[in-house]
This record gives C-alpha cells, structure tokens and sequence, in this order.
C-alpha cells in the first residue's frame, strides 16, 4: 500500500513497513520518529549532508557516488553509484542518443517542483540567447502562471509530459 502525504504531520499519524524518503533538509527529529514509526526507512540521498545516516537503505544513483563514505549504522544498506539509477523502461529501452553538433534546442527542467522558482530566473537569464528553451512544468509548481506569461517564440511549455519525449526533441 502506497500513500502520499500532504504534509510531514500526516506522515507520523500513520505507520507501516516501510518509509521512503525523498527530500531535505531533514532534523534529527524526523530520523527518530521515522525510526519509530517504520519497520524500514530508505532515504534517497544526492549531497551527502548528513554526518550520520540512522536509516537501513541509503540510495544514493548519482556518478562517484559508490566512492562515498556514508556514517550509519553497521547493518544498513548503502546502494551507491549509477548501477543503482531507478530509470522507466521508456528510457532504458530508447536508442543512444546521437550528439549533434550544433545545438539549438534545450531543455529546461528542475524536477517535479520549483519551490525556489529557479526555472524564471533562468530564463530571466536565458532570453536573449539564440535557442528554442523547452521548459517542463512540474505537478509541484507553484509559479506556473509566471511561467506562462513569459510568452516568447523561443519559449515551449510542457506541462507534466512524457519526459522522453521531450528529452528527443532537444540538444542540451
């Protein structure tokens, strides 16, 4: 059974197997009451922040990752580096992409969410250049009327889309 929370409150009214974690910046707090609450506890991990890790399963897909160092406890499991990359099978099953010389389309993303609305400040800062930018609007979006104003030839939105998709059409 798989169940998305609103807010960290609900999370700790609740309890189960199994608490998968994806996000930061975490208290010592949250590492405790997970651990009382959850059988199990896997944190996806890209920074290395924490000093210590009271998790069982540490993720962590990035490259060089399997060269890290992780403080936890003895019996946790440390599944790290690009062998570990959790990818759909329209990604794995696509061609090598073939590198063009000239790039003229690029692809703009910061995941399913923007809550310090970097993606306006890039483009803020992108505009002028002589590219067709392909901006994907996550579900998390909270600026997405700001987005959308920015109306401009070079400038495609794409709400939610079939990344792959996206990713073809773009260089960069």
């Amino acid at each position: 059974h798989v169940e998305r929370l609103k807010n960290q409150d609900e999370l700790f009214d609740s309890s189960g197997d199994m608490l998968i974690t994806d996000c930061a910046p975490l208290t010592d707090a949250y590492f405790s009451q997970a651990k009382a609450h959850f059988q199990y506890h896997l944190l996806f991990d890209d920074n290395q922040v924490y000093p210590y890790y009271p998790v069982d399963v540490i993720l962590n897909q990035n490259f060089g990752a399997e060269t890290l160092s992780y403080a936890a406890p003895e019996q946790s499991k440390k599944l790290l580096g690009c062998q570990y990359t959790l990818l759909r099978a329209s990604f794995r099953e696509k061609e090598p992409v073939k590198i063009k010389k000239l790039v003229r389309d690029i692809l703009i993303t910061m995941g399913g969410s923007d809550p310090s609305q970097v993606t306006v400040q890039l483009l803020d800062a992108l505009l002028a250049l002589p590219y067709r930018f392909h901006v994907v609007i996550g579900p998390g979006f909270t600026n997405k009327e700001a987005l959308l104003n920015m109306k401009k030839d070079h400038l495609l939105f794409y709400e939610n889309p079939p990344m792959e998709q996206v990713m073809g059409r773009c260089d960069m």
